[in-house]
């Protein structure tokens, strides 16, 4: 038996593709300007938040804008002195 779709995907394909948020390098840019070597941490606590909440996508980005804060900070040729 074929599943009907749900209200949701008919909403999405007659409303169009979602709107595309900033880019996480930009949040992560921002994260290490205000708080530093902390960002990643503060980052996968926001994570973690939005796990807690049930929100699968926002749990995503967040963990997505920590690994662009790690690699960022581990490429910034001062912290390799």
């Amino acid at each position: 038996m074929r599943r009907r779709p749900t209200v949701r995907n008919s909403r999405a394909r007659r409303n169009g593709p979602p709107e595309q948020g900033p880019d996480p390098r930009t949040i992560a840019r921002s994260l290490i300007a205000t708080l530093g070597e902390q960002a990643p941490c503060h980052a996968t606590y926001e994570a973690l938040k939005a796990r807690k909440r049930g929100d699968w996508t926002a749990m995503d980005a967040w963990l997505w804008i920590a690994g662009a804060t790690r690699e960022m900070l581990r490429s910034d040729p001062l912290c390799e002195s």
